[in-house]
């Protein structure tokens, strides 16, 4: 989903949001990545699928494309703070 990520890029992310410690992100941690917890009401919104839809499709690309660009984002921010540290 990340291009040009490592496995050293994606514990990075995962540490920074795993509140538990155990190197794993579960549900709550999970939507601190892609629904910051700045607005609990956006996270208590029951989305409904479309009952127009297949109720065996796949994620709209849009929902991925979106997905990909807050990943490659904490990406570049891990990247920034791992050269900013290495240049003190």
């Amino acid at each position: 989903m990340i291009k040009g990520a490592t496995v050293e890029d994606c514990e990075q992310i995962i540490s920074e949001f795993d509140s538990t410690l155990d190197g794993h992100l579960n549900f709550e941690e999970f939507l601190n990545v892609f629904l910051p917890a700045a607005d609990y009401n956006v996270r208590n919104i029951e989305f409904v699928q479309d009952p127009r839809s297949k109720s065996d499709s796949a994620l709209p690309s849009s929902v991925s494309s979106m997905a990909a660009r807050i990943l490659e984002r904490e990406k570049s921010f891990h990247q920034k703070r791992k050269a900013a540290r290495a240049a003190l």
